[in-house]
């Protein structure tokens, strides 16, 4: 499994998350905003970002914008984006923006998904 980065505000969220992807032998960072996940990506190689839309310091819409410069400046991450149930047209602003895949968090192929974008 890979270096992942879950960006995600709800701390019981991302543990839950961490600890599904812990025993596959991922080794995950939690950042609660986006404003973490941007230093935590400049210092780490993260191979799969998972990211919800709406984080205290970066709503929706200007989260979707930060999925292009992230996959600009960290060519060859994954960008996972995972939240509630989305808008057909947001997840085509996802796609169009660079995301790998829109996934619910209560999705229960989430653990496939991370897999095969982590390339195991």
């Amino acid at each position: 499994m890979s270096n992942v980065l879950i960006v995600e505000d709800q701390g019981f969220v991302a543990e839950a998350l961490a600890a599904v992807l812990r025993p596959l032998g991922a080794r995950v960072a939690i950042a609660p905003t986006m404003r973490a996940a941007i230093e935590r990506l400049k210092a780490n190689g993260f191979t799969v970002i998972l990211l919800d839309l709406t984080l205290p310091d970066s709503m929706r819409r200007e989260t979707i914008g930060r999925i292009a410069e992230i996959k600009r400046e960290h060519k060859g991450r994954k960008v996972v984006i995972m939240s509630g149930p989305p808008s057909a047209a947001e997840m085509q602003e996802c796609a169009l923006a660079g995301a790998d895949a829109y996934i619910e968090k209560c999705d229960p192929n989430f653990q496939r998904v991370v897999c095969e974008l982590a390339g195991d």
